[in-house]
C-alpha cells in the first residue's frame, strides 16, 4: 500500500510542477520558469506566489 501513497504524492507533484511551468509560460516569466525547474527553493517560492499546494 506504501507504493500507493507514493505514486499518488510523485503524481501530485508532477501535476503541480506542470502547472506551474505553464502558467510562467503563459505570463511570459522564462527566467522563472528556468529557476523553477533548477533551483527547489525557487520553485517552492513560485508556488506559494501561484497558490500552487
Amino acid at each position: 500500500m506504501e507504493h500507493g501513497r507514493a505514486s499518488e504524492g510523485q503524481r501530485k507533484g508532477e501535476d503541480n510542477l506542470a502547472k506551474l511551468l505553464k502558467l510562467l509560460k503563459a505570463d511570459g516569466r522564462l527566467r522563472d520558469l528556468d529557476l523553477a525547474i533548477e533551483d527547489e527553493e525557487a520553485q517552492k517560492a513560485l508556488y506559494k506566489e501561484y497558490h500552487i499546494d
